[in-house]
């Protein structure tokens, strides 16, 4: 059975993320929130708009 709804968690792909970030090694864990958050970032022009100087982006 699939999950959809608008909390943080309320959808597959977000609760399989969730998944994948729970069975990680702890030393991992890290690494992949700073990728997470660097592509949606980056999809949604964030990073540019909060730091428009910075021309290389994150390569996290």
């Amino acid at each position: 059975m699939g999950t959809w709804d608008v909390g943080p968690f309320d959808n597959d792909t977000a609760a399989d993320w969730r998944g994948d970030l729970n069975d990680a090694a702890p030393s991992e864990r890290l690494d992949m929130i700073r990728r997470a958050l660097a592509v949606e970032g980056q999809r949604h022009g964030l990073w540019r708009r909060c730091h428009p100087c910075w021309e290389g982006g994150w390569s996290g």
